[in-house]
């Protein structure tokens, strides 16, 4: 795992297809906490969005992948992109 920019990370996972990769990161997420709390209070912790890229099906450069995680991240916010 990587600090890709900003708030972004990238895990490579060799080995792992599309389904795998995809159901890993959502157990990920599904095991990140809902809230936290500050000074005794609960409040909500701001929510995440992921994307999977896969070779070779989405492509065979750093680019491909990245696009298709992005694509798949945007679809999953409901934003579709232009293109």
């Amino acid at each position: 795992m990587a600090r890709y920019g900003g708030d972004e990370l990238v895990i490579i996972m060799p080995d792992t297809c599309l389904q795998e990769a995809q159901t890993a990161v959502a157990r990920v997420m599904d095991g990140l906490p809902t809230q936290a709390y500050v000074r005794e209070k609960a409040v909500p912790v701001p929510g995440m969005s992921w994307g999977v890229g896969a070779y070779p099906e989405d492509g065979d450069t750093p680019e491909d992948l990245l696009g298709a995680a992005d694509t798949r991240m945007y679809r999953q916010k409901g934003i579709e992109l232009g293109g």
